[in-house]
């Protein structure tokens, strides 16, 4: 593989001929692209070559490109270049992550393709195993509907295979545990994290997100976080939780099935407001209850705070005895429950 400073998705793969590319995804893909524009310069290209040329997924020469290879090669191909660009949809039934590996999940599906044809079988996947609710109205009867919007779980799949680092060998993970749904790719985010609901986008995969947008695969460039935010409001649910971590490099979108504050939680904060908790003691110890641990980081993260802040609060309430740092690393300090909290829960 040819690397230069060019983007991942730009770099040709020196090992590939047309023979690694799937005709069926090139005929699927102009099926798509005739809806939208019939006159798109693509469909009326012949050959294979002159089909990636006009997509930018081979050089001059007629090299293929890894973005021609992800998109539009053979499922044993990607396997052979790409043994770790899969996806991982892992179903718990449970809370929080066990560490017993005997009872850790309740099912597990692995998607290692073309990323055409693995974002359908995701998304069909998820459609089908996505726990639903019902939803109450006046004027229809009780309808089953999915506990998080599919448009907001679609869009964020989608944002996780666009964005996502592919030099690193560690899959996309997607968890779904019986209160929340977490979609985490490698790679952080390149727009700073305060600014994701701002307007404009900067893909690491520029060509990828380019021809995702072509096939109306991705939202217009830098609207998808704007459309996950608002499916979640349209539903009364709460907004979703993004987390960058530049330390450990990935991306993560936490769609909640129950608010954080809801009226369990607030009950069981009220036995304690002697202590005058502000807003962001309550999110974190709520946060604690219905996740099981927290961090620094993650407490940044749902108040918005600087890390000083962050650590001011958990200190504050380690010695008001509602929390206890779980183990010795003061680097990465986890932060759990103690039993006056749990107590007070029940």
């Amino acid at each position: 593989m040819n690397n230069t400073n060019r983007n991942f998705d730009q770099n040709i793969n020196t090992n590939t001929s047309s023979d690694d590319i799937d005709d069926e995804l090139i005929q699927y893909y102009k099926h798509l692209k005739s809806k939208i524009n019939p006159k798109s310069s693509e469909l009326f290209c012949q050959s294979t070559v002159d089909f990636l040329k006009s997509l930018n997924c081979v050089d001059n020469s007629g090299k293929i490109n890894n973005t021609g290879l992800l998109l539009f090669g053979k499922k044993q191909s990607i396997c052979h270049y790409f043994p770790y660009q899969k996806v991982e949809f892992i179903i718990s039934e449970g809370k929080i992550w066990v560490e017993d590996p005997t009872f850790r999940f309740k099912e597990r599906h692995t998607f290692h393709d073309s990323l055409i044809r693995m974002i359908i079988d995701i998304q069909e996947t998820i459609k089908d195993k996505i726990r639903t609710r019902f939803a109450h109205s006046d004027d229809i009867e009780s309808t089953e509907i999915p506990v998080v919007p599919l448009k907001a779980i679609n869009e964020a799949v989608t944002n996780a295979i666009i964005h996502r680092n592919y030099e690193k060998n560690i899959p996309i993970s997607i968890y779904q545990f019986s209160n929340r749904l977490v979609i985490q790719n490698p790679g952080k985010s390149i727009k700073p994290i305060e600014k994701l609901e701002e307007p404009g986008s900067r893909p690491r995969n520029p060509r990828i997100a380019d021809i995702f947008q072509k096939i109306n695969f991705a939202e217009t460039l830098g609207t998808g976080i704007r459309t996950m935010i608002l499916e979640m409001e349209k539903a009364k649910l709460e907004k979703p939780l993004f987390e960058s971590d530049p330390e450990d490099d990935f991306f993560r979108v936490t769609f909640f099935t129950e608010h954080l504050l809801d009226d369990l939680t607030q009950e069981c904060l009220r036995k304690f407001s002697h202590l005058k908790l502000n807003q962001d003691d309550k999110l974190a110890l709520a946060y604690i209850l219905k996740i099981g641990s927290i961090n620094n980081k993650r407490y940044r993260s749902i108040n918005k705070v600087d890390i000083t802040s962050a650590s001011k609060g958990l200190k504050r309430l380690v010695e008001w005895e509602l929390i206890r740092q779980k183990g010795t690393s003061r680097k990465k300090a986890e932060y759990v429950i103690t039993e006056k909290l749990s107590e007070a829960y029940r």
